[in-house]
């Protein structure tokens, strides 16, 4: 074989070789979004939401990041870091759908549907009867709006409590996920923890964009000194948890004059009850979780959640 050959059969084996690991990377990339082109994650990509124990207080960032992808329970999945099941979550995608593995149902729960124009429903354990639920999502419309000079749709939907007492407005982008509440649908029965609040969406990252939400740094922490750095309407719930009474500090564009209290099944405890000296009177709960629906005549301005001990 003259040198020519030798370096053609060179050549052509390192193109072979190229080309098997471009194919490997491109299975690996796309092995799990194969019937689905509207959420199309990849490994280390990585959402980051404000987290907070406190309006007034310290303001931090908590990131999830997929860390790996492995089959669970009959699924391709993403493992997502943190999250509920020592420390890791499952989620999949598919057909417009993203799903988030339920440990105590054993089984992967829809978390939101983006091909819906109308309504879908999540199922949930109750905590206080043991019976499997469903909460309705109702989608109110599909925008297209500008991020970072790239155009998304976006769907707006609300969800409803068991028994339709109590709606809470949702924002999810296409591609994406959720604006507020972290990547779970931040429906009444889960939250990553029952004190530290995840807020608004800062950044979301994959292998070739960043999209900064907010006019903050991604990995930005901060103390909120005065009411005037509050940049949005917040609600103030202390102390949390209580034992008698609960004072409520509002602040933005939040006024209310009545409030409602509900339990984590919709079923409403106390029913517009006027709000006296900007304190509640939550002695005569039973201990558990509870929501505190405030209103403004008659009409819902803001929901938060206490603990009752």
């Amino acid at each position: 074989m003259n040198y020519l050959h030798r370096c053609l059969f060179i050549l052509s084996i390192l193109v072979s070789v190229a080309g098997n690991v471009i194919g490997q990377k491109e299975i690996e990339d796309n092995q799990f979004n194969t019937s689905n082109t509207i959420f199309s994650f990849h490994l280390e990509d990585k959402w980051t939401y404000e987290a907070r124990n406190h309006p007034l207080s310290l303001v931090k960032y908590q990131e999830y990041t997929i860390v790996d992808s492995i089959e669970w329970h009959g699924k391709n999945a993403w493992v997502i870091e943190p999250g509920l099941m020592d420390g890791k979550d499952y989620m999949y995608a598919e057909n417009g759908k993203i799903y988030f593995w339920d440990e105590d149902m054993q089984d992967f729960q829809l978390n939101y549907d983006f091909n819906n124009d109308s309504i879908y429903y999540i199922r949930f354990l109750s905590l206080s009867s043991g019976n499997v639920d469903s909460i309705p999502v109702f989608v109110d419309s599909v925008v297209t709006k500008s991020i970072n000079n790239a155009e998304h749709e976006i769907q707006y939907c609300r969800s409803t409590l068991a028994q339709g007492n109590i709606e809470r407005p949702l924002e999810i982008i296409k591609g994406i996920g959720i604006n507020y509440g972290g990547l779970r649908l931040p429906v009444f029965y889960i939250f990553d923890d029952l004190t530290n609040d995840k807020g608004r969406i800062r950044c979301y990252e994959n292998e070739t964009l960043q999209y900064n939400f907010t006019v903050v740094s991604c990995d930005s922490t901060w103390h909120i000194l005065k009411t005037d750095d509050v940049a949005e309407s917040s609600l103030v719930l202390y102390p949390n948890p209580v034992s008698d009474y609960i004072k409520i500090t509002t602040f933005g564009d939040i006024k209310a004059d009545s409030y409602s209290i509900s339990d984590l099944n919709g079923n409403l405890l106390i029913n517009k009850k006027t709000i006296e000296k900007s304190k509640i009177d939550v002695s005569t709960l039973n201990s558990g979780i509870f929501f505190l629906i405030l209103m403004n005549d008659s009409k819902y301005v803001k929901i938060s959640k206490f603990i009752k001990y």
